[in-house]
């Protein structure tokens, strides 16, 4: 898969883009608060169907607009297809080759990773977002793994409000308990399988950088190993609480160096790092030796990094993608082929 082209109208703060893309990286500069970001956001929205900053429509349409349109070109192999993008403040749509297409089709078209500040909550934000990263390497992984995360999703909430009715009967739970169970088993081997996958790419990783510091992903599903006993020893007391307190939706996952939680004790630049490092193995889990890897977005490559660390990273990162990043500078440690662009007043020169 390649990224060939995209445009955006009325999209954030970005003025009629149209972008090509020729090179293995493209690096966008340019000073803050100018659109590069934006770029980035526009990419990842046409290839995910959601935004990596804000869930909120009315913040993603140009102050002043009423909609906004993005759109791209993707090749794949001898295949090249198109994708668009309509947004309203009340809805998005979605359409492939200009039909529209279901979720795991869609989503199989421009597989797309992206580091942004926002990931800053997988070290210090709620557990749901280390879930949420195992679950986005589901989709990369397998796109079909959507539906099965939906279908548990509510699955879980019909289970929940019966929870809450005191009038519902032992029989009524039951009958919702026995899918929510075989759903829940099935999501937490899918994320200890990938959490197993994701490790030995982040050891191959640091073998390659020459790093002696190891990254680990230790993941704990709720229940322990036996999720139908754990909800049959819950019943008593989810009955009283009104809630779901154990499925998937509360299994916990530890980002790990050397052994140690990097929530705690890892340094801002040490945590940037390891961020670096898991969203190139997503990378390398969606490629699986393809020749045509997912697109890596990197939003403001440089930040909390010194000198040494940036050029090791992007030497890791060199060939296994293509890449589009941005920086206040212009300035990349990248050996091979560049495209330089610069980007000021929501225009991409």
């Amino acid at each position: 898969m390649r990224l060939l082209e995209i445009s955006a109208d009325g999209f954030r703060n970005l003025q009629q883009v149209r972008l090509a893309f020729g090179s293995p990286l493209t690096l966008l500069f340019g000073e803050n608060a100018q659109g590069k970001t934006s770029v980035l956001e526009a990419i990842y929205l046409l290839g995910t169907s959601k935004s990596f900053r804000d869930h909120r429509l009315e913040h993603l349409i140009a102050f002043g607009r009423g909609e906004a349109a993005v759109g791209g070109q993707v090749r794949s192999g001898d295949v090249t297809h198109r994708l668009e993008c309509a947004l309203t403040p009340r809805e998005k749509r979605f359409r492939l080759d200009g039909r529209e297409a279901g979720p795991a089709e869609y989503l199989s078209v421009l597989p797309v990773v992206a580091l942004s500040a926002e990931d800053r909550s997988l070290v210090k934000g709620e557990p749901r977002h280390r879930r949420n990263l195992l679950d986005t390497a589901g989709v990369l992984r397998r796109p079909a793994y959507l539906k099965e995360v939906l279908e548990f999703g509510r699955c879980r909430a019909q289970r929940a409000a019966l929870l809450r009715n005191p009038a519902s009967s032992r029989k009524e739970r039951a009958a919702w308990t026995e899918p929510y169970a075989a759903l829940g088993e099935k999501i937490q081997r899918e994320r200890a399988r990938l959490a197993e996958m994701l490790n030995g790419l982040l050891d191959g990783l640091a073998r390659d950088a020459s790093c002696q510091e190891r990254v680990q992903l230790v993941y704990r599903p709720s229940g322990g190993s036996d999720l139908r006993a754990s909800l049959e020893r819950a019943a008593e007391a989810e009955r009283r609480a009104g809630v779901n307190l154990v499925g998937p939706q509360r299994d916990r996952v530890e980002i790990l160096l050397d052994g140690k939680a990097l929530e705690a004790y890892g340094s801002g630049g040490q945590a940037r790092r390891v961020l670096w490092m898991l969203k190139l193995s997503l990378v390398l889990l969606r490629s699986g030796g393809d020749p045509e890897p997912p697109l890596f977005l990197v939003d403001d490559a440089e930040a909390e990094l010194d000198q040494r660390r940036i050029e090791e990273l992007m030497r890791l990162t060199e060939r296994r993608a293509q890449v589009v990043l941005t920086a206040v500078r212009d300035w990349c440690g990248w050996s091979g082929e560049i495209d330089r662009r610069r980007v000021a007043g929501g225009r991409v020169a």
